[in-house]
């Protein structure tokens, strides 16, 4: 039985470092056709080193060489929740149950639910919220009791109930927030903050190479690795939050062909959205899932996050970057690579 499963694993491994290999090998053929064209035109601008440089970050970042297929897949893509239940429904039963819990709880002795104000009656609680926003926006926290009881009701609203019912708290009170200059200010860790989509591209390079050319016993870790940068990538087309840990613990049927051409299932703080991904990027990612694992696999990736996190290091020492760039981690990658410049974050 062992044996059946170490020949599986290696089988859909094998599947997985030719799709690399065979991206690795299209890109400068691509390059090559270029050139040969080039040479006949040599007055196009879309055919410029700089344009060049441009289009090979987007086939990397995309694991496309199609020009039209990579064209497509750099829109960015913007979706308009539905009113969720929770939003909709009566500010002051969620305040009622907020207010016997912390009576129940008996430990929260230095703030009361008088220190927030009361909703109105037959407000909704987005509206009571985006009031309460306004009103911190305003005149500031309040006093300590006052800001204590309303990170305590939020935080509430988020305990208990559905993450999707109060995603929309998001926007209005960020779970990491600041007050600066009257306004409420989400706030992002260093390694959040996008970097160019050359960077990206040399860094993706260097993990397929990883893939391709590397140890053995570590192309497992690196193919995920990989899969797991293009995850990121991926949903960073939605401009909507989503978390990492749960794009790492993405489901094994989330890779989808419709509407002609293959999707993927993204999920974000509101709900899981399809969006369109290279058919060479679905090809890999099925043939991640199939890798088998020493336990029931219900995810693409079955090792864990730290796990992954050394070749990724390995692939951006080797990428040789300025230092200027910062601390580059997988939550890099769920922010659109941008275009402003190589070296500029």
């Amino acid at each position: 039985m062992t044996i059946v499963l170490e020949n599986s694993k290696s089988k859909n491994m094998d599947e997985a470092i030719a799709i690399i290999e065979d991206l690795l090998q299209a890109i400068p053929k691509k390059k090559q056709i270029r050139d040969e064209i080039k040479q006949l035109n040599s007055e196009w601008e879309q055919l410029s080193d700089e344009n060049w440089k441009r289009q090979e970050a987007c086939c990397s970042i995309h694991g496309a060489t199609d020009t039209y297929e990579a064209i497509e897949l750099e829109k960015w893509l913007y979706h308009y929740p539905r009113l969720s239940m929770a939003q909709n429904s009566k500010a002051l039963n969620h305040y009622k149950d907020w207010e016997e819990f912390i009576g129940e709880e008996g430990m929260y002795t230095d703030f009361n639910a008088g220190d927030l104000q009361e909703p109105k009656l037959g407000e909704t609680l987005e509206t009571y919220i985006q009031r309460l926003a306004e009103t911190v926006e305003s005149h500031g926290w309040g006093d300590k009791s006052e800001k204590r009881a309303l990170k305590s009701f939020l935080n509430y609203l988020r305990n208990y109930n559905h993450s999707k019912e109060v995603a929309f708290i998001e926007y209005i009170f960020p779970e990491k927030s600041d007050l600066r200059a009257a306004r409420i200010i989400r706030k992002i860790r260093p390694q959040v903050h996008p970097i160019s989509q050359e960077v990206v591209a040399d860094i993706l390079k260097q993990l397929a190479h990883q893939v391709v050319y590397g140890r053995k016993n570590a192309r497992h870790h690196a193919i995920e690795a990989l899969a797991l940068s293009w995850l990121c990538l991926t949903s960073s087309r939605i401009r909507l939050p989503k978390k990492l840990e749960q794009i790492h613990k993405n489901q094994n049927d989330a890779n989808v062909f419709a509407n002609g051409y293959s999707e993927l299932l993204i999920p974000t703080l509101f709900a899981d959205l399809a969006v369109r991904i290279s058919t060479r990027l679905a090809k890999f990612l099925q043939a991640v899932t199939m890798i088998s694992s020493d336990t029931p696999k219900t995810t693409i990736l079955s090792t864990p996050l730290p796990d992954l996190r050394k070749p990724l290091n390995t692939a951006i020492k080797r990428a040789a970057l300025p230092a200027n760039l910062g601390e580059i981690t997988f939550l890099t990658f769920l922010s659109p690579p941008h275009h402003f410049g190589e070296h500029i974050r």
